[in-house]
């Protein structure tokens, strides 16, 4: 039997790496492990979310989408500065989002 524990706040720890991503400068994170997701992760312009491996699951009773674009639902994303673009999110060894 697999283990099928999930992490709690996948949200937090998704954002954290791809927050640190920016501020580093970079345009990449790659995420492991299985996380549980209870609102949606913003991704900015220009980004590759790299799941490898990984499983990602929405929390019980959490009625959202796992991604959006960073400027969804702003009034900046009203805009066409707001236009987020080359958003990628790629999974690599059996990653699943659930």
């Amino acid at each position: 039997m697999t283990d099928q524990t999930f992490n709690p706040n996948g949200y937090e720890h998704i954002t954290n790496a791809i927050n640190t991503a920016v501020k580093n400068n970079e345009r990449t994170a790659v995420i492991v492990g299985k996380w549980e997701i209870d609102t949606a992760v913003r991704i900015p312009s220009d980004f590759t979310l790299i799941l490898n491996g990984c499983h990602l699951k929405m929390a019980d009773n959490c009625y959202s989408n796992m991604f959006n674009n960073e400027n969804f639902g702003t009034e900046i994303g009203k805009t066409l500065n707001g236009t987020d673009r080359n958003i990628r999110i790629i999974g690599k060894n059996g990653a699943i989002i659930d």
